[in-house]
């Protein structure tokens, strides 16, 4: 795995060595311009794009009002001396932070988009009803 988005030296790597490609964050807005860098540097070295795996690490909080699970991200964050201010690495309020319906549908742009996989991303103090959530919010993706 390698990880990072630089359009120049980082996913040219990645193009030329990685079986895995991971991004620290971003909306799906912004993972789509770097897979599209990256589909570009596979196709400039004849790499087979979607011979790599595609990875991004979201930050999920789960409550029943998306008000509530931003006043968690952000009391985390603070906890665990993360800026509450936005900054190139992770939104203030990330897509995946909110109702069950919201964080599923933010899952789904991001698998649209050719996400494989999404790594969560939590620090200490731990978000135990997030935790405890995450079982039901799987199950809107296992296949019946």
């Amino acid at each position: 795995m390698i990880g990072g988005a630089g359009p120049k030296k980082t996913l040219g790597i990645v193009a030329r060595h990685a079986d895995e490609w991971n991004k620290s964050s971003g909306s799906p807005d912004v993972v789509a311009e770097s897979l599209a860098i990256l589909r570009q540097r596979c196709e400039e070295v004849g790499r087979d794009y979607d011979s790599i795996n595609k990875s991004v690490m979201v930050w999920i909080h789960l409550a029943d009002k998306r008000e509530a699970a931003l006043e968690a991200y952000h009391a985390i964050r603070v906890a665990a001396g993360f800026p509450v201010e936005d900054n190139a690495f992770a939104p203030v309020e990330p897509m995946t932070v909110g109702t069950i319906d919201q964080a599923a549908e933010a899952i789904r742009a991001y698998e649209a988009i050719g996400v494989d996989e999404l790594l969560i991303q939590m620090h200490e103090p731990y978000d135990l009803a997030t935790l405890g959530r995450l079982p039901e919010l799987r199950a809107r993706f296992e296949v019946r």
